[in-house]
């Protein structure tokens, strides 16, 4: 599971299941919100404030704001921590832009564009011994399912990130089943419209090293009039550093900012990152692009090693993260291919799909090879052969019969590596016997060798 704290420049996606789409929620009672705008851009922030706390008996609480999008999907746009009474008096709120969910799922789209809502709810901790919150936990819970009901239908927890975006000051533990999970109160949703689209960014490279430096440029400038400083930072998926790498700039009065080269430090481990921007004027964030993926450290796909039966390609390198299409594999690590090639090689981190490296390899020849187990007369009289391919490459055998002089074919199957067939030839006459052989049939070079000969006779019965 991948974790990490979130800033202002990478907003967590989601769509939700649980206790926030279930519609168990204690009743609004005439609460509302006010926003200090109608409408933003994924990315930009805006404040929201409510016309009362949550209910003061429930003590501290925590505050989930969401945007329902023009899909209809769910986001988590901001969370705030109430007063011990229940009072809180204004929460920031973000639209989410691209980026990695609080599940460890690299999510490429941000909001859709359109009119949606705003919604906010008061959460108790299930957890909370406080008994004047009892009753309105057993009403808010009602039977909406299991606690631990945030799992879609493939098996894939749901996003229940997001935040109160300042700097570090949110993380996946705060939206967590255990903190979360009782509704006290829900305030009136409130009509919302996400506009624009989303800045995106492109990058010199999608797998660097540490120490190193990646050049970032943007699709757009930032929306905002005026100047405005842009924040690019490098931050760890896997959540295990402190702080990020960031590099600013500042635009020109139209909102451009050029190509700008972030350096990597040193001492950065390797693995999954994202490279993220933000825009801000007089220290409000006004925007965001669509987090990047990037990876530190390198990956390497060796030379095809062609045996008799198997070939296989060596994966080796420093990156750590996990590689798409495999099960608990690290650097270094052998990958087994199958069939005749040649073989284009893709590795992909498992986390964010970034392509780390491609290699197409191949044996000097196809390795073509059967054998012949068992041969002999089968119940209908007919000579036969059990034929297995033995080789790497898919290949035809061919059953032939002796007709006077000449050899005759009277079977050819196309047998798929590790595969076995039976070939049949015609049926004898009692007493007959017939003398029989087996030949390979390789691509482009017809029939080949002769692998097995053999002769079987028929009773007189």
């Amino acid at each position: 599971m991948i974790r990490r704290v979130l800033g202002t420049t990478l907003a967590g996606l989601c769509a939700l299941t649980g206790p926030l789409a279930s519609g168990t929620f204690a009743s609004t009672s005439g609460a509302t919100l006010t926003l200090s705008a109608s409408s933003a851009q994924p990315g930009a922030a805006f404040t929201v404030q409510p016309s009362t706390g949550c209910p003061s008996a429930s003590g501290l609480q925590t505050v989930n704001l969401t945007f329902t999008d023009h899909a209809g999907t769910k986001h988590v746009i901001g969370s705030v921590e109430t007063e011990d009474d229940g009072s809180w008096a204004e929460a920031i709120a973000t639209l989410p832009v691209a980026g990695l969910d609080a599940d460890g799922t690299w999510l490429d789209q941000s909001v859709t564009a359109g009119a949606g809502t705003v919604s906010a709810a008061c959460f108790l901790s299930a957890d909370d011994d406080s008994e004047p919150g009892d009753d309105a936990d057993d009403d808010a819970d009602g039977d909406s399912g299991d606690d631990d009901a945030d799992s879609d239908s493939d098996g894939d927890a749901d996003s229940d990130d997001g935040g109160n975006f300042e700097p570090d000051s949110f993380s996946a533990d705060n939206f967590s089943d255990d903190d979360a999970d009782v509704a006290t109160l829900t305030y009136a949703s409130v009509a919302f419209t996400a506009v624009g689209s989303v800045g995106k960014l492109s990058l010199s490279a999608a797998i660097i090293k540490p120490g190193t430096s990646v050049t970032v440029t943007p699709s757009t400038g930032c929306a905002a009039t005026g100047v405005s400083q842009v924040q690019i930072s490098l931050i760890d998926l896997s959540g295990e550093s402190a702080a990020p790498s960031t590099q600013s700039v500042t635009t020109s009065s139209t909102g451009t900012w050029p190509a700008t080269t972030l350096a990597v430090p040193a001492s950065s481990g390797t693995g999954d990152y994202a490279i993220t921007a933000s825009c801000s004027s007089g220290g409000v964030v006004t925007g965001s692009y669509d987090s990047e993926p990037v990876a530190l450290g390198t990956v390497r796909i060796g030379a095809a090693v062609c045996g008799p039966r198997t070939v296989f390609t060596m994966l080796t390198g420093t990156y750590t993260g996990d590689i798409a299409g495999t099960e608990d594999v690290s650097l270094p690590s052998k990958l087994a291919l199958t069939g005749a090639g040649p073989w284009t090689v893709n590795v992909h981190s498992a986390s964010t799909g970034t392509q780390l490296a491609t290699r197409t390899v191949a044996c000097a020849k196809p390795q073509y090879e059967v054998d012949v187990p068992k041969t002999g007369l089968s119940n209908s009289d007919k000579p036969r052969a059990r034929v297995c391919n033995t080789g790497r490459a898919p290949v035809a055998a061919i059953l032939q019969v002796l007709k006077g002089k000449k050899y005759l074919k009277v079977d050819k199957e196309t047998i798929a590596p590790g595969e076995c067939v039976w070939l049949e030839g015609t049926k004898l006459g009692k007493g007959k016997q017939a003398k029989a052989q087996v030949r390979i049939d390789a691509p482009g070079t017809g029939s080949d060798e002769v692998t097995e000969t053999f002769t079987v006779k028929r009773p007189r019965r």
